[in-house]
């Protein structure tokens, strides 16, 4: 199970995962008002674009073309802070507070 929240500093805005081994986001892609870098903060994990893996470890910093099908996979239990390039998207400060931290599944 993945657990995430929202994390906001001054006008930083990301998505922190908390993941399991084995755990992957679903595949997706970004336009520009979504697109973000993927910082490893503990643990590893494989940043899978198509065919392309590329692993990391904790301090590395993810800077890919979201545009592209992608998700990160679990190697070991990871925390990784998904941070959004062009702040927080629009519509998103509008989301209920139940969409600012849980779990995906949802429980």
């Amino acid at each position: 199970m993945i657990r995430f929240r929202w994390y906001e500093s001054g006008a930083l805005f990301g998505l922190r995962y908390e993941l399991d081994a084995g755990d992957a986001l679903p595949v997706h892609a970004h336009d520009e008002t979504t697109a973000h870098n993927v910082i490893v903060l503990q643990g590893e994990v494989d940043l899978v674009l198509g065919a392309e893996r590329i692993p990391a470890s904790a301090g590395a910093v993810l800077d890919f073309d979201g545009r592209r099908e992608h998700t990160v996979r679990a190697i070991s239990p990871a925390v990784i802070l998904n941070l959004f390039l062009n702040g927080m998207p629009l519509g998103y400060r509008e989301l209920p507070a139940s969409e600012r931290a849980g779990t995906y599944p949802p429980t």
